[in-house]
Formats: C-alpha cells, structure tokens, sequence
C-alpha cells in the first residue's frame, strides 16, 4: 500500500509542478517502474490510461496493466480484473465466472474488498453457485480487515439464517482467517 500511496504522490507532484515540469514527466516515471515490474506502478499506470492522467486515454492499455499486475499476485491487479469481468468494461466480454475466479484469487491472498465482492457473488449466485454460508463467512474475514460493508452486509443477511447455518459459516470464517487472513502485501 505504501508503495501505491508513493506512486500517488509522484503522479500529484506531476500535476502540481511540484518536482515535475508536466504530468506527462510524472507518467513516464510511473511507466518507467511499470517496466521494472513494479506491480503498484502498474496498477497506478492502468488507471491512469483509463482516466488519461498524463498519458491518453486507452482501455486497451489500461486493460494490459492490469493483467501484468494480476501476473504478478497483485491484489489490486486481480481485483480490478474482476471489477472489469463483471461489468463488462473495456470492450471485455461481461462474465461473473471469471470475475469470481479473479476475486476468488485476490480473496485467497487476503485482500479485504475482494473478500467482500466474492462474498456478495455467493449470494447473489453469480458466477457462483448461491450460497450463504459462503457469503456469510467472506463477509466476516472481510469485516475482520476493516471493511465497513462487509459488516453491514453480514448483520442483514443474519436474521434469515438458521443457527446451524450460522454456526458453520462462523466455523468457516475461523477456517479462512487461518487458511488466507485478511492482510496482505502488494
């Protein structure tokens, strides 16, 4: 996350004249540490050729940053590609089974928001097959990383379950903090 927050400063110092003369100076610094296989600069460097901070827009771009991130276990990289497989952005075919499959991934290494959007998968059942239990026990290692939704969605969803559904989604959470935690690094 640091390393992200320092590539987020390097971008703001471009646009703000601050140590860089242009945006642009501040984009090749970022495309420079993509090219070192920096995953934070390559996330950073797909957003900005989604926005077109600095460099023009393009979702074709954009779209190959995000995967040589996911290539390299970024969380953030595999999140964004479910993000994308679910709607359907980037002229990229909308598909809730890869989706999960992605958030599924970012979910295992311990990434708090992709806890919670896989948990939402299971209940909805798309790109999944629906399950509660599942959704409730994502939802709690999710709540457990700090995501405010996560927790908010549990305690909706726990007046429609029976205890033994409850207690084997708790045991479930006990499972998962153990097997992938709820902190990681990028």
């Amino acid at each position: 996350m640091r390393k992200y927050a320092f590539l987020m400063i390097v971008m703001l110092m471009g646009v703000s004249q601050v140590g860089f003369a242009s945006a642009s100076k501040g984009a090749a610094t970022v495309q420079q540490l993509a090219a070192q296989g920096k995953p934070a600069a390559m996330i950073l460097l797909g957003d900005m050729y989604a926005t077109g901070s600095g460099v023009p827009v393009s979702d074709v771009k954009a779209l190959q940053w995000y995967k040589k991130a996911a290539a390299m276990h970024s969380v953030f990289g595999m999140t964004n590609l479910g993000r994308i497989y679910f709607y359907g952005l980037y002229d990229v075919p909308k598909s809730n089974k890869i989706a999960a499959a992605w958030y599924a991934k970012a979910a295992k290494k311990g990434y708090g928001r992709a806890q919670r959007h896989l948990a939402t998968l299971y209940f909805i059942g798309r790109g999944v097959a629906k399950n509660d239990i599942e959704a409730y026990a994502w939802w709690g290692l999710a709540a457990a990383s700090g995501d405010k939704l996560a927790k908010r969605y549990q305690r909706i969803v726990r007046p429609t379950m029976s205890r033994e559904a409850l207690r084997l989604a708790n045991e479930k959470v006990l499972l998962y903090e153990r097997l992938y935690g709820y902190s990681f690094q990028d």
